[in-house]
């Protein structure tokens, strides 16, 4: 009997921390999806964009959701950002010179995108993309990060959300652009957190 409710418990705690990983994502019914635990606000459509874009575009695209007041009343959107050296990626390279080791590959959770794919959606590496919570529009396809590949400035870093893969490539190439920002929210009444 001891045994039993050892087990129950254990899989009681799993139960609640597999479901609390996904319930830090908040809908806030403006066209934003609120991450409680990294304090970011994503677009709730991950194709707002609408068409793949280099860089340089993608970048300034981001910028027009700042004019005004702003998209659904907010200021401060940017494409996520890729954090070096990234220990948690399933690769390490040195670039030489000057340069830390820089994380790619899969398991890449010191960046936003692969926060959001790996801990606040629950999506496996190198699997499938399975889990999109209350998000729309995400392409498995390659995402821009807004960060700059610093050995090489004519590079920049992107995140493949097909299987969950980090990288960095030429900023002319055409990949879609996702915006995010930064700042704490006040979560709607009634709104259900998922």
């Amino acid at each position: 009997m001891k045994r039993i409710r050892i087990l129950l418990s254990a899989f009681i705690m799993v139960l609640g921390l597999s479901l609390s990983v996904q319930a830090t994502l908040v809908d806030m019914n403006d066209g934003t999806i609120y991450d409680t635990a990294t304090q970011l606000s994503w677009l709730k459509n991950a194709n707002t964009a609408a068409s793949p874009m280099t860089w340089d575009q993608a970048v300034a695209w981001a910028a027009t959701l700042n004019i005004g007041n702003g998209f659904a009343g907010l200021k401060g959107w940017r494409l996520p950002a890729t954090t070096q050296p990234d220990a948690t990626c399933s690769y390490q390279a040195t670039p030489g010179s000057s340069f830390p080791l820089q994380g790619y590959g899969q398991n890449c959770t010191g960046s936003e995108m692969g926060y959001l794919y790996y801990v606040s959606l629950g999506n496996a590496a190198g699997g499938l993309l399975t889990t999109t919570g209350p998000f729309t529009g995400i392409q498995a396809n390659d995402y821009w990060s807004g960060t700059e590949y610093a050995p090489n400035a004519v590079s920049a870093w992107f995140f493949f959300f097909f299987n969950g893969f980090q990288n960095n490539n030429k900023k002319e190439n055409y990949y879609y652009a996702w915006a995010v920002r930064p700042g704490e929210r006040s979560q709607p009444k009634d709104v259900p957190v998922r």
